[in-house]
């Protein structure tokens, strides 16, 4: 799983994802700081989204407070 390509899972969410989507929860520790942030970066068109991610990585954890 440390070769899964975050960047493509989250371009697909953005361009595909139905208009009533508001929730994703990921369970993975191996989550790309630049992936999300590219994947916040182009969900702000879109209406709010509720962002669960179980990961103890605190980088992520501060990226999210912004």
């Amino acid at each position: 799983m440390d070769n899964f390509n975050w960047n493509k899972l989250f371009d697909i969410l953005t361009k595909f994802s139905p208009i009533n989507l508001y929730k994703f929860t990921f369970n993975y520790g191996g989550l790309k700081l630049e992936s999300l942030k590219l994947f916040l970066d182009n969900w702000n068109e879109r209406h709010p989204v509720l962002l669960e991610i179980h990961s103890g990585d605190i980088t992520i954890r501060d990226l999210m407070k912004k």
